[in-house]
């Protein structure tokens, strides 16, 4: 049988594509390589339906994953993870986002990009994050180790907010939240931004710094 790559410290894959199932290849490459320091997917593809596998391994530090569709990977057990730069153009489907975040629960630099989340608007769409939400959706000692964030295009909505908020009151070591704004914000940047500095934070040395428009376009439809 495979035997997997008991040297391998990088695995850089692309512009590859993967027939049906191919997942399950990946996810055995890269659980038989005990030694993989680094992961970098750049424009894989897998053909067939979603479907979710695992990363992980007990050195794996870095991820560095590009793709103009959720692939499906989920994170398993990465003790050693601890950055990670994730651009994914479509949306993270149906996927349970704060289960998403969880997995990156070691990490102290975390940068995530995903640039098509469907908005409705021809309908309201009204979200209260409350106390008892954000407790539940954040476990004991999820991202405690994160320090830096970098958020790109925002648009100021309330589920890019309560995200904020959630970082900044939780996260117990954090230091630099990076943001850039997008097009058709939902609010003006001094509103938003004295609504971000009036959050409780976790971290006494925590700073946000504000770099105004993102270099690269973002719409909002």
């Amino acid at each position: 049988g495979f035997e997997g790559f008991p040297e391998l410290r990088k695995l850089a894959l692309t512009c590859v594509r993967f027939r049906e199932n191919g997942e399950y290849q990946l996810e055995e490459i890269i659980a038989t390589s005990p030694s993989l320091e680094k992961l970098v997917f750049w424009e894989v593809k897998i053909l067939g339906d979603f479907k979710e596998w695992v990363i992980q391994g007990p050195n794996i530090q870095d991820i560095q994953i590009s793709s103009s569709k959720d692939l499906g990977w989920i994170l398993g057990e990465l003790p050693s993870l601890h950055s990670a730069n994730i651009d994914i153009l479509d949306y993270l489907g149906g996927r349970d986002f704060a289960k998403f975040l969880a997995g990156f629960s070691n990490i102290t630099k975390l940068v995530i990009c995903t640039r098509h989340s469907p908005i409705d608007n021809s309908a309201e769409q009204k979200f209260e994050a409350h106390e008892e939400f954000q407790n539940s959706q954040w476990t004991g000692g999820m991202c405690a180790n994160l320090q830096f964030v970098q958020i790109t295009g925002i648009h100021w909505l309330p589920n890019e907010m309560t995200f904020i908020e959630l970082i900044l009151s939780k996260a117990r070591l954090f230091c630099t939240l990076f943001i850039t704004h997008g097009e058709n914000c939902s609010m003006s940047n001094e509103d938003a931004m004295n609504k971000i500095l009036s959050y409780r934070r976790a971290s006494t040395c925590a700073e946000i710094l504000f770099k105004g428009k993102a270099s690269v376009t973002f719409f909002r439809s």
